[in-house]
């Protein structure tokens, strides 16, 4: 009874194997005819060409949006520096200006406020 159960198994292991092997056979020849043989007329509509422009325009595209981040990230900083030196001249200023010059420019700003 063991050897036929035995058998069995092994009929089975090398049915399984053998079908393995067709299969790897079978597809072993399909790169071959994987490649078309007509001419596309143009270099670039090769698929080839299409997807290898592709790779390597991905992270041209990134370092180059990244660089527009960085850039806008600085002129920002920029800005605020400026924004910044302008506020401390303008208190400066102000705590060196007389009270009397300080309200006849509030009048003339309220005028004008009030003609516009």
């Amino acid at each position: 009874m063991r050897r036929k159960l035995k058998a069995s198994v092994k009929m089975t292991n090398s049915g399984l194997l053998s079908l393995c092997m067709i299969i790897f056979l079978m597809f072993c020849s399909k790169p071959g005819f994987s490649q078309s043989t007509k001419a596309t007329g143009s270099f670039w509509a090769e698929g080839g060409v299409i997807i290898t422009v592709i790779l390597i325009l991905i992270p041209i595209l990134a370092g180059i949006w990244l660089m527009m981040v960085k850039v806008n990230n600085i002129f920002r900083q920029y800005q605020d520096k400026q924004r910044l030196q302008e506020a401390a001249e303008l208190a400066r200023w102000i705590d060196q200006a007389d009270s009397q010059d300080l309200q006849d420019l509030l009048s003339k700003r309220k005028r004008r406020s009030i003609i516009l």
